[in-house]
């Protein structure tokens, strides 16, 4: 039952959106020309559009898919943009298909990400520790003169930071 619930929440919904529902969604919607991305304003989850509707959070390209063309045929299809923009809600910038249409897509334009560890230097303002701090970790850790705890203590990191550097899973750029 609970699939099938879930199932529900993918669909969009009635076709007959009620006029509080659509100016609601359409006050969140920088509109330009039918051949510009219409960008959606409003709530923003993991880089596309938020809009809540039916109770729950959905992503805003579906709603605009939906007011438009209605209901989406099958649970598992998706909606696709043309314009690989994620905060685009122009209806004429989708098409369904499913996610492995979707991927193929994605990667014909090369749109792929690239995942890489960025390298924790003194030049990355994210990075507690130096890379003379990190070799001296791992030199401390490697020759046993103390433990996780004591170097989680004094460099004041979590003990968890500590084994991905022993471990050389972060830091992979210095020796």
């Amino acid at each position: 039952m609970q699939n099938a619930k879930k199932v529900v929440l993918r669909i969009i919904g009635p076709v007959n959106f009620s006029e509080d529902v659509l100016e609601r969604f359409w006050k969140k919607v920088e509109i330009g020309t039918p051949e510009d991305c219409w960008l959606w304003t409003g709530a923003r989850v993991g880089g596309y559009g938020s809009f809540t509707y039916l109770g729950g959070a959905r992503k805003a390209h579906r709603i605009s898919w939906g007011i438009r063309n209605g209901y989406i045929p099958e649970s598992n299809l998706c909606v696709c943009h043309k314009c690989d923009t994620a905060l685009c809600v122009n209806p004429d910038h989708f098409f369904l298909g499913t996610v492995a249409q979707n991927i193929a897509d994605r990667d014909a334009k090369g749109r792929q990400r690239k995942y890489v560890r960025s390298d924790y230097t003194k030049e990355n303002h994210k990075a507690k520790l130096t890379a003379d701090q990190v070799m001296e970790i791992r030199k401390s850790f490697s020759e046993r003169t103390e433990t996780l705890q004591e170097l989680s203590d004094r460099f004041r990191i979590h003990i968890r930071s500590v084994i991905m550097i022993t471990t050389r899973r972060n830091w992979r750029n210095i020796p």
